[in-house]
């Protein structure tokens, strides 16, 4: 590799390509203000009408939670809000695997040539088969697995792991997003 090379290649950090806008390479990053774990960001859309950014909006969330009922739609505001959840699997490396749900909430406001997403409010659910139990994200991170707490070392790669299978899962969606809402990507109705 020439000189140039490495140059460039340094600054990649700073430039902040191939991240999403609030996540890091551990996974997504906690709100300054309130420590919650968030992806947040405002996206510009050129010349389009908050109705048809709106629609647009609502087509996404169909595409992604394949329902029309969502939590909350206010055409009036431009708002949509739903809930969802996804699977993660852990291992400790060795025989003992777990999967659990992680449950989020997406808000979307729309207005003329904007919207504003926030992705927030994870919560993890573990089933043992006798035990049901659900924390908040940050508290898995800062605590553990109750059943768990306590094995230190044992957590740390986890942690990582399911924050990472977390950003992996909600950077695609904000992708899907953002080529719904730009226009670029139709629904596909199949």
């Amino acid at each position: 590799m020439n000189m140039p090379s490495y140059i460039i290649l340094g600054l990649f950090p700073f430039l902040g390509l191939g991240t999403s806008p609030t996540a890091t390479a551990q996974g997504p990053s906690r709100d300054i203000e309130t420590s919650k774990f968030t992806y947040r960001e405002v996206v510009q859309v050129d010349s389009v009408a908050d109705s048809t950014l709106f629609q647009r909006a609502k087509s996404w969330y169909e595409h992604e939670f394949k329902t029309a009922e969502l939590d909350l739609k206010n055409s009036v505001d431009g708002t949509l809000v739903h809930k969802g959840s996804f699977p993660v699997t852990w291992s400790n490396g060795k025989s003992f695997t777990q999967e659990m749900q992680v449950g989020y909430t997406v808000t979307l406001n729309t207005r003329t040539n904007k919207y504003r997403y926030s992705i927030t409010d994870f919560m993890v659910t573990r089933n043992t088969g006798r035990v049901v139990e659900t924390v908040t994200l940050e508290t898995f991170c800062d605590q553990g697995i109750p059943q768990l707490a306590g094995s230190g070392k044992f957590f740390e790669p986890v942690k990582k792991d399911v924050l990472g299978q977390i950003d992996a899962y909600i950077t695609a969606r904000i992708e899907s997003m953002r080529g719904i809402c730009s226009g670029k990507i139709e629904k596909d109705d199949w």
